[in-house]
């Protein structure tokens, strides 16, 4: 719609997948017997790596985890290239694609174990 009013502006949506981020680090995701407070003291750096094993390993038929320096890149790219979507894992697209086309004909999405 802006395209077509000859609008200066234009839009992308970023739809990152798993990323790398230090989300796990954040009090709030933490197991209560790391909270502060707890005599626990806070999660330990063998707890966090072991967290982000399991969570590599999940997802690794899936593109990996990407680092936040290579979402952004995507994402400049993108915008440079005027792209409306930012799909930063290419590997999803089968799934993306059946989500879309379970929409298409009414029905629900399917599940994943991810």
């Amino acid at each position: 719609e802006l395209a077509e009013r000859d609008a200066k502006l234009n839009v992308s949506v970023l739809c990152p997948s798993h990323v790398r981020t230090r989300i796990y680090d954040a009090e709030r995701n933490q197991p209560p017997v790391y909270h502060n407070g707890d005599a626990a003291g806070p999660m330990p750096q063998q707890a966090l790596e072991a967290i982000w094993s399991e969570v590599a390993e999940r997802y690794k038929d899936f593109g990996g985890m990407l680092s936040p320096e290579t979402i952004a890149d995507c994402t400049f790219d993108a915008i440079r290239d005027e792209r409306l979507y930012i799909l930063t894992h290419p590997e999803l697209n089968a799934l993306l694609a059946e989500r879309t086309q379970a929409m298409i004909n009414g029905r629900n999405p399917m599940l994943y174990a991810v």
